[in-house]
C-alpha cells in the first residue's frame, strides 16, 4: 500500500475541528459550517429613494446581528421620519447599491463535515485540509472536475439500471461517457464517473476520469471507496 495526499476542500467560513498531525477516522468531525438562508429587503423601495442612496440611510453596520423589530434604516423627509424595521432575526450581510436590496442572513443549523476514510492531517490551509491516506494508487489518463470520493459501482450499460441508490457513488463505465449518462447521473447526485474508454470529456458538475491500465483492479474491487484527484491525475483505492 502507498501513501497518498490530497486536499480536502472546505466551504468558505468553515470552522476546522482537527489539528495538524492528528489521526482521523470516518466518524470524526473534520470541520463545521453554519447553514444560512437569505432574506432580502428592497430598502430603496421601502424608503422611497434611489438604490444608489439607499445605503446612506442604514443605521446598522454590515455584519451586525439584529432582532425582528430592530430599526435598520431611517429616512427623514418634509413629511417626517420613516423607519424600516427588520422582519426577522439574523445578521446584516450585504447591501446591493445596484438594486437597493439589503440581504439579511438567517441562521439555520450547523453542518458537520466528515471524510469517509481514515488518515492523518498533514496541513491545514485556507482553502481546505491536506490529508494523508493509505491505499493503492493508480494513474489516470485524463480527468476533470474537483476532488471526489465514494464507493464504486459497475454501470450495467443501461440508463434504466441507474436508481436513487447510486447517490454518492462513483460509476465504473465500460464505454465512452455520453451526455445521456451524464444527465441522469447528475440528476441522481452521482459523485463521479470513471470510464475505460478514451473519450472527449464534456462540461459536467461530476468528477470524470479516463482509466485503462488499472481498470481490472477497479472492477475486481467494486464497492471499495476511491478518491479521484483529477489535478494530480491520481486515483486511490482506499483500504
Amino acid at each position: 500500500m502507498a501513501k497518498f495526499s490530497f486536499l480536502f476542500p472546505l466551504p468558505k467560513g468553515a470552522n476546522v475541528k482537527v489539528k495538524e498531525n492528528q489521526s482521523i477516522n470516518p466518524q470524526d468531525i473534520l470541520a463545521q459550517y453554519s447553514q444560512f438562508k437569505e432574506h432580502k429587503i428592497n430598502l430603496a423601495q421601502a424608503l422611497g429613494v434611489t438604490p444608489k442612496t439607499a445605503g446612506q440611510n442604514l443605521i446598522i453596520s454590515l455584519g451586525s446581528n439584529i432582532k425582528a423589530g430592530d430599526v435598520i434604516a431611517t429616512h427623514t423627509t418634509l413629511l417626517g421620519k420613516k423607519n424600516i424595521t427588520s422582519p426577522v432575526d439574523g445578521q446584516v450581510y450585504a447591501f446591493d447599491d445596484q438594486n437597493g436590496d439589503l440581504v439579511i442572513r438567517i441562521f439555520q443549523k450547523k453542518i458537520d463535515i466528515h471524510i469517509p476514510v481514515a488518515g492523518k492531517i498533514e496541513k491545514i490551509k485556507k482553502e481546505g485540509v491536506k490529508i494523508l491516506v493509505s491505499g493503492e494508487i493508480l494513474d489516470m489518463e485524463g480527468g476533470q472536475g474537483n476532488i471526489s470520493w465514494g464507493k464504486t459501482k459497475l454501470y450495467e450499460n443501461s440508463l434504466s439500471s441507474l436508481t436513487k441508490d447510486e447517490k454518492g457513488k462513483i460509476l465504473l463505465v465500460k464505454n465512452p461517457i455520453n451526455r445521456a449518462l451524464l444527465n441522469k447521473s447528475e440528476a441522481l447526485d452521482v459523485k463521479g464517473i470513471i470510464s475505460n474508454k478514451e473519450t472527449t470529456l464534456v462540461p459536467s458538475s461530476l468528477t470524470l476520469a479516463i482509466m485503462t491500465e488499472g481498470w481490472d483492479k477497479l472492477e475486481r474491487q467494486e464497492g471499495k471507496v476511491v478518491i479521484l484527484d483529477p489535478a494530480q491525475k491520481k486515483l486511490a483505492i482506499i483500504n
